[in-house]
């Protein structure tokens, strides 16, 4: 390294390192034509290094280890606040740029009421994500972000329908039947359809589109089915399931958050038709039919989303036998709801002594173990009021702060008192059992209040402890992946066992190597 990193040569890159300082990491592939594909591993804070002729040692850490100021502006707000404003507003309190960060759009969706904790603001965002069944993480590039980690609801809806057509059940798994009908080549001898009844009870039949093409296969109005989902998510590959005429061409569009990411043609279109595609972070989803056979509507069976992940960790890939562990069996979950209300009876909640300077104004920041409201302050000396203008000027739901505007002519020893109501707090519970044994989990997220979200985080928080069963594994190493990320592990008993990585590590000693610890995911 020609003493490059030796920290007594003037022109050592040492010299220039700073605590905090940004640090991009990557991974170098070398390629069979010679080439080398980075990778970029992370953006860092740098936090110690060494170094002598031959090694260099770097320590560094992600931007959340610079997040432990407390965050004070926490406030029972009774007419909600999406935990999107919420967690804009945290960032905004931590100093954090909006380029240095990315909220879900799927948390404008979800309103809270309660008031954050006094707690560090890494802490907080950590709440935030929970509540909206999110994680809170730090891209490669550095970016803080809180995503969905759930898979969403899904919605189906249709421009057109025929009277007959049941758009509703192309997302429901169930046989479906077939009427015959005039459409060209479309009625067939043998095959099981069945004749329009005289009045409306209809069969489920899924999507049947009311336009009927022309000659040439094409409509005066393409039939355009829009598939919703609660927040964007990530899929791989689509399969549609057509009734006994298929049509010729259509097109899908992608979008998330309103703007279209990707438009394609269909390729080979059959009975059973796979779209290969990568549906990455997608919220929205149009199939417009563009063309069919001459003189037939669009008959859709079903739709059918692919699996959350393409990776797989197979047998040649480890380096070890996983160490599997079979966790303790969790028999009901319980996740806390807190109801605010305001209280009734005035207070004093809190008193300190101090010595107010001669002239000078002076302002006290003051901490409350519960949740308060309608502040004000005094000065007494000797249980009198005394007349110092104290005045709060700044408050939240756990803090405040109080200003003397009149100070005395003279140093003088005096007692603020902050008086004010203590909201009233009561609880409910939202269960679910999982085991007919085992211990019983309490999750308790403050912000939670209302019972749809409840029940939203009991069933999230109870599909996690559902996996009982966690791997360490040892494998070649692959810089590509991330914690959080899902995957499929082999295994000789479970076809397509899928796992959540919780911790991975990467290691490099002139070759790859890692180490992943992950979860059933069910």
């Amino acid at each position: 390294m020609d003493k490059y990193y030796n920290v007594d040569n003037d022109d050592s890159a040492i010299n220039y390192m700073e605590t905090g300082q940004e640090m991009a990491v990557y991974y170098g592939y070398t390629l069979n034509n010679g080439s080398i594909e980075w990778v970029k591993g992370g953006t860092l804070f740098m936090q110690e290094w060494s170094a002598d002729d031959k090694l260099a040692k770097f320590g560094a850490v992600d931007i959340f280890e610079y997040m432990n100021d407390e965050y004070k502006r926490g406030e029972y707000r009774p007419e909600g606040i999406s935990l999107f404003d919420l967690a804009v507003d945290v960032f905004e309190d931590a100093g954090v740029l909006p380029e240095g960060y990315w909220i879900d759009p799927y948390l404008k969706k979800v309103i809270v009421y309660n008031p954050l904790p006094m707690v560090k603001h890494k802490e907080c965002l950590q709440l935030i994500a929970n509540a909206g069944r999110s994680v809170v993480m730090q891209n490669r590039d550095g970016i803080i972000m809180l995503k969905s980690s759930f898979e969403p609801e899904k919605e189906v809806a249709a421009n057109q329908v025929a009277e007959y057509g049941s758009i509703e059940c192309l997302l429901k798994e169930r046989p479906y039947s077939e009427y015959a009908a005039f459409e060209q080549n479309y009625s067939q001898v043998g095959r099981q359809q069945y004749f329009m009844p005289r009045g409306k009870n209809f069969m489920e039949v899924g999507y049947v589109s009311e336009s009927i093409s022309n000659e040439e296969g094409y409509f005066e109005e393409n039939p355009v089915i829009t598939l919703t989902m609660e927040s964007a998510y990530t899929f791989y590959n689509l399969t549609l399931l057509f009734g006994s005429i298929q049509p010729v061409e259509f097109t899908i569009t992608t979008f998330n958050d309103g703007k279209r990411l990707k438009r394609f043609k269909s390729k080979s279109i059959t009975e059973k038709t796979i779209v290969y595609y990568d549906f990455i972070d997608t919220d929205k989803i149009e199939i417009e039919f563009t063309r069919a056979k001459p003189h037939n509507r669009i008959h859709l069976k079903q739709i059918l989303f692919g699996s959350q992940t393409d990776y797989r960790l197979t047998y040649d890939d480890l380096t070890a036998t996983p160490n599997g562990t079979k966790l303790e069996k969790v028999k009901e979950l319980r996740v806390i709801r807190t109801i605010y209300t305001r209280g009734t009876e005035l207070k004093d909640l809190t008193t300190e002594e101090t010595i107010l300077a001669a002239g000078e104004v002076r302002e006290f920041e003051i901490n409350f173990g519960n949740a308060v409201h309608n502040l004000s302050a005094v000065c007494m000396i000797n249980e009198a009021i005394q007349d110092f203008g104290a005045v709060v000027v700044e408050s939240s739901s756990y803090w405040c702060k109080v200003r003397i505007t009149k100070p005395p002519a003279k140093d003088t020893k005096t007692v603020i008192t902050v008086r004010g109501y203590e909201y009233n707090i009561t609880t409910s519970q939202e269960t679910t059992k999982l085991n007919n044994s085992g211990s019983i989990q309490t999750w308790n997220n403050p912000l939670i209040s209302s019972a749809e979200d409840a029940k939203n985080l009991v069933e999230w928080v109870g599909a996690y402890y559902k996996g009982g069963n966690q791997y360490e594994l040892k494998y070649r190493g692959d810089p590509i992946l991330d914690t959080n990320d899902l995957a499929y592990l082999e295994s000789r008993y479970v076809e397509n066992l899928m796992i959540r990585l919780e911790d991975v590590g990467l290691n490099y000693s002139g070759a790859l190597s890692g180490t992943l610890v992950a979860r059933r995911h069910v």
